[in-house]
């Protein structure tokens, strides 16, 4: 008998658009269905796809050239959810019965299978199923012929539903969270996690090439890339203005002489500075410390009892969600890693102890006999989201003890993962600055630290085992070899700095009086507020680029009115060492290319004037 919801099928697809790009995560085909059309299972036999129309209980034969539907018949089940082909014969699995059935190619049934609650989503591996159950939130490996239970692997979400393999990996789909996964059988991880493209991905197949994803409530099937040459993706981008403010007050009774650090942030993979930093007050110096982090640096601020002093720094800047396109097997050794990368890098600090006994039992338990740089990497990670409750307490305790407590902040996390994988020959390090909340204008007061690791022949690769002490294996294998555009760093280094310690953002120090301060940023949307409407409306000088530079860099500025314009170069001194222009300009923005040459490399000033107004900012001249 035909089910009723059969008089709602239109088995014909409307349109089918080739895109060109092959480039990781991008969709290649998409085939659009008929709108009542509900696709949830897919496979493809070698040559054509089949897809499950839920709407209609019927299985579909497809050219995926050309979108013409070859052949129909009804699905054993009146509520099919997954498809899989053996190299003979298609398999579909039921929700009404709880069942997968073997076809043949009639689509008449050969044999059922007894499975748990809510099979979704199949595919064969070296002749076992593999099959998605979104009730108890498994992936089971039965034996095609008895049905019997092989292994399991966690879902990667709650809402388990496509299951493929590529020849080598797994691949789930999860329904809420569109998104599908790269998983390790072997290790029973996530490798890699990819935007699905569509709305509710109920099914997922390889062609060899590419992988078919079917949006059950778009009525679409992609043709998604998955193995582009890219070793980093970017998924997502976000542009804000971002304004640190430090306000120091002497709440004690005698004056107070005040030093101050504030930490220049800097472009990168993650992040890029569209203009700024600029400071206000003019800081004395620019200066580094022994991991290159360049300060802003104040140095003999009187401020009288009762009296305190602001500092800001603002820039307009566009973070990005990346995510790094590991191979594990593919990851070098140590002996792949630099000398001067292993000397800075595998060292002790005082916030580590790599020697500690309770952590080198930690770190033997958590990696066992693994040699494989990535998956010791990984180990210690997991062993951490596992072992450490996330707590806000204002501590910065040393990594034995956040291990012996149980418990710790994202600095106490960072600084136990840095120490492990270090115990372990893992070189890493760590950056921090600011978080975003996810609307605008938002201030962050709190902040964030996480780590980089070396692995070759990646680099250094961001982790944050805070941010993935969650539920579900896909939040806890989310920011493994990725980053998040809700951060943004001012701060890189491999251990206590030699200006600011084992702080970020900035740091103080003073003789005399009594130190209160109030630290944050604030995000706020692209020209909305920042140092243009603070320090005046006629005239903006940013930050020249790139900075530091050898030979060349551009300085950009704008104008409010129609002035006489000179902009000028100095040393440290105050003295001019090179004059760039001197002509009146109009109203805009305005910029200028200038080439260094026969200035000696060193810290200068540009400097920006016009009739009635001065900016000033530093820049650095490399060899």
């Amino acid at each position: 008998m035909i089910p009723i919801r059969n008089l709602l099928f239109l088995p014909v697809l409307i349109w089918l658009v080739q895109y060109s790009s092959a480039q990781t995560g991008t969709v290649g085909k998409a085939l659009s269905l008929g709108e009542s059309a509900q696709p949830t299972g897919i496979t493809w036999d070698g040559t054509n796809l089949w897809m499950i129309d839920y709407s209609a209980d019927m299985i579909i034969k497809i050219n995926p050239s050309s979108g013409e539907v070859i052949e129909s018949f009804e699905a054993p089940d009146q509520f099919p959810t997954g498809l899989a082909w053996d190299g003979n014969n298609l398999w579909c699995s039921g929700n009404r019965q709880n069942k997968i059935f073997k076809l043949d190619r009639n689509g008449e049934v050969i044999i059922s299978l007894n499975v748990s609650s809510t099979p979704r989503g199949m595919c064969f591996v070296n002749g076992s199923i593999w099959y998605a159950d979104s009730g108890k939130k498994e992936l089971y490996k039965i034996n095609p012929d008895s049905g019997s239970y092989l292994d399991t692997i966690p879902a990667p979400g709650g809402s388990a539903r496509g299951l493929s393999f590529d020849g080598k990996y797994l691949w789930c789909s999860d329904a809420n969270l569109n998104e599908i996964y790269k998983i390790d059988i072997d290790y029973k991880k996530i490798i890699l996690i990819l935007p699905a493209t569509l709305d509710y991905p109920y099914g997922i197949t390889w062609d060899g090439t590419a992988m078919w994803v079917a949006g059950y409530s778009s009525a679409t099937i992609n043709q998604v890339y998955t193995e582009g040459e890219e070793k980093i993706l970017y998924i997502d981008s976000l542009k804000a203005h971002l304004e640190y403010s430090l306000t120091v007050r002497n709440v004690g009774s005698t004056d107070m002489n005040l030093r101050t650090w504030i930490c220049e942030p800097y472009s990168s993979l993650k992040q890029t500075l569209d203009s700024g930093p600029t400071f206000s007050p003019y800081p004395l110096t620019m200066t580094t410390d022994q991991w290159n982090q360049r300060f802003a640096y104040y140095n003999g601020q009187l401020i009288n009892p009762g009296d305190s002093t602001v500092y800001t720094m603002d820039m307009d800047i566009s973070t990005y969600d990346i995510r790094y396109n590991i191979l594990p097997d593919e990851t070098g050794t140590i002996a792949d890693v630099s000398a001067s990368i292993q000397s800075s890098y595998l060292a002790d600090g005082d916030y580590y102890e790599i020697n500690n006994p309770e952590l080198k039992a930690a770190v033997d338990l958590a990696i066992g006999s693994e040699t494989n740089m990535y998956w010791k990497a990984r180990k210690i990670h997991d062993y951490i989201i596992q072992k450490i409750q996330y707590v806000r307490d204002g501590k910065w305790d040393k990594a034995p003890q956040v291990l012996l407590q149980g418990e710790g902040s994202c600095s106490e996390y960072t600084f136990l993962f840095i120490a492990m994988c270090r115990a372990a020959l893992v070189p890493a390090r760590y950056e921090a600055g600011a978080y975003f909340g996810g609307s605008f204008p938002f201030i962050d007061q709190v902040f964030h630290r996480w780590t980089q690791i070396y692995l070759p022949p990646y680099g250094w690769i961001h982790v944050d085992a805070t941010w993935d002490d969650r539920e579900y294996p896909a939040n806890q294998s989310r920011y493994f070899g990725a980053s998040s555009k809700k951060v943004f760093a001012t701060t890189l280094g491999g251990g206590g700095s030699n200006k600011i310690s084992w702080t970020y953002n900035s740091a103080n120090s003073q003789t005399g009086g009594i130190r209160e301060r109030t630290k944050q940023f604030t995000w706020t949307l692209p020209g909305t507020s920042g140092f243009e409407s603070k320090l005046s409306n006629d005239i903006v000088l940013h930050q020249n680029y790139p900075n530091p530079f050898s030979g060349q860099t551009t300085i950009s500025f704008s104008m409010a009115k129609h002035s006489f314009t000179q902009i000028r170069i100095l040393n440290l001194l105050g003295v001019v060492v090179k004059d760039l222009l001197s002509e009146p300009l109009g109203p805009g923005e305005h910029m200028l290319l200038w080439n260094s040459a026969n200035l000696a490399p060193g810290t200068y000033l540009i400097q920006l004037l016009t009739a009635e107004e001065i900016r000033t900012i530093p820049c650095v001249i490399t060899q």
